[in-house]
């Protein structure tokens, strides 16, 4: 009998999943099914990454052509929450080189899951010209979008790529949240409280300025 706790995080990437993914690629049903049994051997996180790279495997070699067709399988297959992880991971690993094609995936994602681990790896790469397009959606209208450029720009992330530039000056995450800080939605101020943290175990002066100036701001 297994031992297996029934409510573990890992099982919300399980073999229904798998499915959804491969179903209508060029991978045919032997090939899904070694899939489908590599899973039980790994953790959450490792079977987000196996599915990525077997989309690598499983569409087309051009990235922009395998995203839309990637896009397109989020969308048919109705797939949503942590089911979306190992798209956002597909585009973190493998879209570096393609940004606009990228980002416009992950605005479209975010909504559904969100986005912030995948965009970081363009911030450490790309840096002040990711935190220009962020801060073009800092009025989105859709909260999910807004957390999305604060708990993707914080410089320690938990399960993220830590964004080192940010780390010793986080002044680009920090003029985000300037926009965010009284948001409407407390979805949206909670990620800032946590933006501010990650900033605190680095630069603790500069979070109570920032504090002190906000509090003289806040809408009577």
């Amino acid at each position: 009998m297994s031992n297996e706790n029934p409510k573990a995080f890992k099982l919300w990437m399980n073999e229904s999943v798998v499915k959804k993914y491969f179903k209508n690629t060029n991978l045919n049903a032997r090939e899904i099914q070694k899939i489908k049994n590599q899973l039980a051997s790994l953790e959450l996180k490792s079977r987000v990454q196996l599915i990525a790279h077997e989309l690598k495997k499983a569409l087309p070699n051009n990235y922009p052509k395998a995203l839309r067709e990637l896009l397109k399988i989020t969308r048919t297959e109705n797939l949503k929450s942590f089911e979306l992880w190992p798209a956002t991971e597909f585009i973190q690993i493998y879209g570096l080189e393609h940004i606009k094609e990228s980002i416009d995936a992950m605005y479209e994602l975010t909504p559904k899951f969100t986005a912030e681990f995948s965009i970081r790896p363009f911030i450490n790469k790309y840096g002040e010209q990711i935190y220009a397009q962020l801060e073009c959606w800092k009025s989105d209208p859709n909260e999910h979008i807004r957390r999305w450029l604060s708990e993707g720009t914080r410089p320690r992330l938990p399960w993220g790529e830590k964004l080192h530039a940010a780390v010793k000056k986080p002044q680009h995450g920090l003029k985000i949240l300037e926009h965010l800080k009284f948001d409407n939605a407390l979805y949206v101020r909670k990620s800032v409280a946590n933006h501010l943290n990650d900033i605190a175990k680095d630069h603790p002066e500069l979070v109570i300025q920032t504090l002190s100036s906000w509090q003289k701001q806040v809408p009577k």
